[in-house]
């Protein structure tokens, strides 16, 4: 995959931690296309920007 790619997510994340995601989403050079009543978070990422998200998506929610 080329290092400037996007890819398209989608996180279901507690509604207490939807503000905390979508801005580290942004922070990361992603936008947020939509969010759902059940706070499933739809958006794209450029590729580079979700190098060890797992793991900082996990402190953050935990």
């Amino acid at each position: 995959m080329k290092p400037d790619a996007t890819l398209q997510i989608e996180i279901t994340v507690p509604p207490e931690f939807e503000a905390d995601v979508v801005r580290d989403l942004e922070r990361r050079g992603g936008s947020v296309n939509r969010t759902d009543s059940v706070r499933v978070i739809k958006g794209s990422v450029p590729n580079d920007g979700l190098e060890d998200y797992g793991a900082q998506l996990r402190s953050m929610t935990a």
